[in-house]
This record gives structure tokens, C-alpha cells and sequence, in this order.
């Protein structure tokens, strides 16, 4: 509930974290950058290990992806 009431911030979280230095990765829990899209962990996962794969850009659907 903590998560759900606080203000979120205006821009795009994955941006953020996309966006900044690699020598923040491992604060921003950022376990892999490749070419079109990075792997981080979930801060607030459904299970233990949950992780996401994140385009760096923004698209509507899965199938839009390349790469």
C-alpha cells in the first residue's frame, strides 16, 4: 500500500533508469543492458527473482520490438 499511495513521479521510470550511468546499475538493480533493451529486477515482485526485460524505447506492442 506504502507503493500504491506515494506520488509517482512525471516522467517514465524505465527512462530513468535507462537513462542513467552504468556505474548506477547495480543500485538501480539493472542486471543487464544489451542493445535494444536492459534487464532489471522488480523492486516490488509477484515472486522471488521476478525480473523485467525493458525496451529502451517506447512501444504499444510486443510485436513492435526488433532486434
Amino acid at each position: 500500500m506504502e507503493y500504491i499511495r506515494q506520488r509517482k513521479p512525471d516522467e517514465c521510470v524505465f527512462c530513468d533508469v535507462a537513462g542513467l550511468a552504468e556505474e548506477k546499475d547495480r543500485e538501480n538493480y539493472v542486471v543487464y543492458r544489451g542493445r535494444e533493451n536492459y534487464v532489471v529486477l522488480n523492486l516490488w515482485p509477484y515472486n522471488n527473482g521476478h525480473v523485467m526485460i525493458v525496451p529502451y524505447r517506447h512501444i504499444i506492442d510486443i510485436t513492435e520490438m526488433t532486434g
